[in-house]
């Protein structure tokens, strides 16, 4: 009997040994799980960091070209009404101008006739209204040159408008958060 029950204890044993051997690899798996599930989620968790700052990049760089954008719509304006008012004192002066050769033409037709001033004051007023003249077609000509500057830029900022209007879309985070 004490043959038997010592048999009996033996195959216990080895039961027994069995399972601790089963129990201690369960835990290892057990343990190595939550180890990558941890990893996982630390590399989820580097992952999301490095999104967020690519947003918060692409967010800086759309605010910078934003205000360059608005920048270059305040200098379109400015050279808008710049251009005008050029145009305005071009006109104006081209008026001037075409004034003064009235002036020069009613002076010449005059000279003929008796009784009308001496020839050298007319001289004088020719000499003047001549160099009023030049004044104003080198003032005509300098305007000219300042507006067509002024229209140019203007087209570039207008072209730098339109090709920054077709920018980049905004970037988004896309997927499921743990």
């Amino acid at each position: 009997l004490s043959i038997l029950l010592l048999a009996v204890a033996g195959v216990f044993g080895v039961l027994n040994t069995n399972k601790v051997k089963t129990l201690h690899s369960a835990v290892a798996d057990a343990n190595a799980a939550r180890d990558g599930a941890e990893r996982r989620r630390a590399d989820r968790e580097k992952e999301i960091k490095a999104r967020e700052a690519a947003i918060a990049a692409e967010h800086s760089k759309m605010a910078e070209s934003e205000s360059r954008v608005a920048s270059a719509e305040a200098e379109l304006v400015k050279l808008q009404t710049e251009k005008s008012d050029l145009q305005s004192k071009l006109q104006a002066n081209e008026t001037e101008i075409a004034n003064l050769q009235k002036q020069v033409e009613d002076v010449k037709p005059t000279s003929a006739n008796p009784g009308a001033a001496t020839p050298q004051e007319l001289q004088a007023q020719l000499d003047d209204a001549r160099r009023q003249l030049e004044d104003a077609e080198r003032e005509k000509s300098f305007l000219s040159e300042k507006l067509q500057s002024v229209q140019s830029r203007s087209s570039q900022l207008e072209e730098e408008k339109k090709h920054r209007v077709a920018g980049p879309s905004k970037v988004g985070v896309r997927g499921t958060v743990l």
